[in-house]
């Protein structure tokens, strides 16, 4: 008797110093439920409470895509760092950044024409959509992007073709469905670094948001396409990943606070494939 309580006191003890294995949470997690109807979900890459809901946004700017996606279209627009989800009210969709190649005609487009801008059709068959992950194939361009998130920080990963011609342009011209740019900024430092702002109207008044976007490999030209679309291109080779991250900030900021104070603290997010390195 003695030995088996002396038995039973040691297995539970053994049993109240182990740590128990943590449940992973979130592989329950369907980021997609509420992309129909009139649901208007976001979908794409955050974290609780952050400045920052990095995803697609598509042509329509009607109602039921008031969070920038909707289940039953697959175009994309580029990949807006600021998003609405279940308002139902429309607004947001600030500093939107598309990976492309070749020459594009800098508009939000229509899909009956697709010279009309520089969108593409997302190959939703291989679309990955998880809390904190978003990733989906530009038929267009045959690029993959992937996205990530901080709180503060949109962290970008494009796989691109071999092109002579690849570039990620910036458009801070379209909004939110009523939201409406009233004045931008955009302008390198260096050739790494693109810094800029969006001031606009809509659901929020006198909305004012800034940014610093570094790459992770030195563009080769940088050129402004009027007041509110920026173009940096590079050469790329088949398979070639360039990451970009974007930092946004509700005041100005620089290319030396964006390092000083955002770099060091963000240089590794963790994604579904590993992690995503600003430079490689």
């Amino acid at each position: 008797m003695k030995l088996t309580g002396f038995l039973f006191a040691a297995a539970l003890l053994g049993s109240c110093t182990q740590p128990a294995a943590e449940e992973n949470y979130t592989r329950h997690v369907d980021p997609k439920i509420g992309t129909g109807g009139h649901g208007h979900v976001f979908v794409g890459a955050n974290v609780p409470f952050g400045l920052v809901q990095v995803g697609p946004t598509s042509i329509p700017q009607t109602w039921d895509w008031c969070s920038g996606y909707h289940a039953s279209d697959s175009t994309v627009i580029g990949f807006s760092h600021t998003h609405l989800s279940g308002t139902g009210i429309g607004d947001l969709f600030d500093v939107t950044v598309m990976p492309v190649t070749g020459e594009v005609t800098y508009a939000r487009g229509e899909e009956a024409d697709p010279a009309s801008g520089l969108w593409s059709y997302a190959d939703r068959t291989q679309e990955i959509a998880r809390p904190g992950y978003y990733s989906v194939p530009l038929t267009r361009y045959g690029i993959r992007a992937e996205l990530t998130a901080t709180a503060r920080v949109g962290l970008h990963r494009y796989t691109f073709p071999a092109s002579e011609k690849a570039a990620a342009v910036f458009d801070l011209e379209n909004g939110g469905c009523w939201d409406k740019a009233t004045e931008t900024h955009l302008a390198k430092e260096g050739d790494r670094t693109v810094t800029g702002w969006r001031h606009s109207t809509g659901w929020a008044k006198d909305q004012r948001v800034y940014f610093v976007a570094e790459f992770s490999k030195p563009f080769e030209k940088f050129e402004t396409i009027g007041d509110n679309y920026a173009r940096a291109s590079f050469r790329t080779t088949d398979g070639e990943q360039v990451s970009l991250k974007v930092a946004l900030s509700p005041g100005k900021t620089s290319r030396r606070s964006f390092r000083g104070g955002i770099s060091k603290k963000r240089r590794r997010l963790p994604t579904r494939r590993g992690t995503m390195n600003c430079r490689r």
